[in-house]
């Protein structure tokens, strides 16, 4: 399980329900709905569009780029 639910990765504010893309080291590009942080591990927890979670070492991880964030769905326009 995790321990944060809210916390920053290279400056970057991550919530859980967050959508984002991650590029790790190895060339992989995952899109998934943020989950957590597991600050013992230093990792995060999502899970894919397919329903696989997927824990990811911050050590792994090149780049990440938020693409929604929770809750930007509800917001009202206008």
């Amino acid at each position: 399980t995790t321990d944060l639910k809210e916390f920053f990765i290279d400056g970057t504010r991550l919530k859980a329900g967050d959508e984002i893309k991650v590029i790790t080291k190895y060339k992989n590009s995952i899109i998934g709905i943020l989950i957590g942080a597991i600050k013992k591990e230093n990792s995060i927890l999502l899970v894919t569009h397919s329903n696989k979670v997927l824990r990811l070492k911050i050590d792994n991880i090149l780049q990440l780029k938020i693409i929604s964030k929770y809750g930007k769905f509800f917001t009202k326009i206008g």
